[in-house]
């Protein structure tokens, strides 16, 4: 997980010996499990390569109002759960029983200029 101000802005992709390349969450290829903090309704994020955030299969007949916080969900250990990602803006659309909503990100994704990096240690192996 990569973050700022204590929000997610991306994963780490690749790694170098003095660099590291980072998926924003805008990416469109960006998928992770999330979470309306006060609901507790599961979702996917997703960007749209333009800057914007989305989240996806949400029931229809859920009640989410503008300025609801949303997280990130137990998904791997590299991305832990409970990792504040911002807030619900409005209903995009409703399409085959779900609803995509919109999403403002909590952190300034024009203005990155320091970010940090959640890194897992692995356990040592036993021999």
């Amino acid at each position: 997980a990569v973050m700022s101000d204590g929000f997610l802005v991306g994963r780490v992709d690749s790694v170098g010996a003095d660099y590291a390349w980072v998926e924003l969450i805008t990416s469109s290829s960006f998928l992770i499990a999330a979470a309306v903090d006060e609901t507790r309704d599961l979702c996917v994020l997703n960007g749209d390569d333009k800057g914007n955030l989305k989240l996806l299969y949400l029931p229809e007949d859920r009640k989410l109002s503008r300025g609801m916080r949303v997280s990130t969900s137990l998904m791997n250990k590299q991305i832990p759960p409970g990792v504040p990602i911002g807030t619900v803006l409005a209903v995009d659309k409703t399409q085959d029983g779900f609803t995509q909503m919109r999403i403002s990100a909590g952190a300034h994704l024009t203005q990155l200029y320091n970010v940090e990096v959640f890194v897992v240690k692995e356990a040592a192996q036993k021999q």
